[in-house]
């Protein structure tokens, strides 16, 4: 079992994270256990079902490599400032918490309340727009911050997308291919990016196929409560 420091901080309980049902310790109380278990492992998926483990998200990832291209159209989109962090959260609120359409394991209310949920999703906002290792860009109009997208560097040439989020008054302008074009163009250069969104979330999939994106993994993730 490996304990998630930031999740137990965050969560105010022991949280771990196992890769095998064997890994589970019989000792551990009233704790937290996330297992991410591969679709094509259906042992272990039996295996976390009959150990009473509960699924609460399915998650899809999608690889693709990507270069800098100054010739496509970056309009309208700007690299982030430390004053746009509260719009950047007020979306994500708009676009996660209140979005019904959205489900994420985040909102389920057995293993999270909804004041939990929205400190989660802005706690995480707010560390990784910090780190260098991060790149953020928004697009702006006359009523500020309509969209943003962040990406975040986990290996030499490997970068993970963290977020992404467009206000309805902003949608129809093409802002996320926009977005991640001038993140692509301000990292400088060719780089594998990986986009990872819930199963359920088709609109998105639909997006990542059409773009001619490798589809990499998919996890399904339980919880158990001890």
């Amino acid at each position: 079992m490996k304990k998630n420091d930031w999740m137990t901080d965050f969560y105010g309980v022991d949280w771990f994270e196992i890769t095998s049902i064997d890994e589970i310790n019989p000792g551990v109380e009233n704790a937290l256990i996330e297992w991410r278990v591969s679709a094509q492992n259906p042992d272990s998926i039996n295996k976390a079902e009959s150990n009473g483990f509960k699924l609460v998200e399915s998650a899809i990832e999608f690889e693709s490599q990507v270069t800098p291209d100054i010739s496509k159209d970056t309009s309208e989109i700007e690299l982030a400032k430390e004053e746009h962090l509260d719009q950047i959260i007020d979306i994500t609120q708009k676009c996660f918490l209140d979005n019904n359409d959205l489900y994420t394991r985040f909102k389920n209310k057995e293993f999270f309340t909804g004041e939990q949920c929205k400190s989660y999703y802005e706690a995480s906002i707010k560390n990784n727009f910090s780190k260098q290792s991060t790149v953020t860009v928004v697009s702006q109009d006359e009523e500020g911050i309509s969209a943003y997208y962040m990406i975040r560097k986990v290996d030499e040439n490997i970068y993970k997308g963290v977020m992404t989020g467009v206000l309805p008054r902003a949608r129809g302008k093409r802002l996320h291919a926009k977005m991640q074009q001038a993140s692509f163009n301000a990292i400088g250069k060719t780089i594998t990016v990986i986009n990872s969104t819930q199963l359920s979330n088709f609109n998105t999939i639909k997006s990542h196929i059409r773009a001619n994106r490798i589809l990499s993994k998919i996890d399904h993730i339980f919880y158990l409560r001890v």
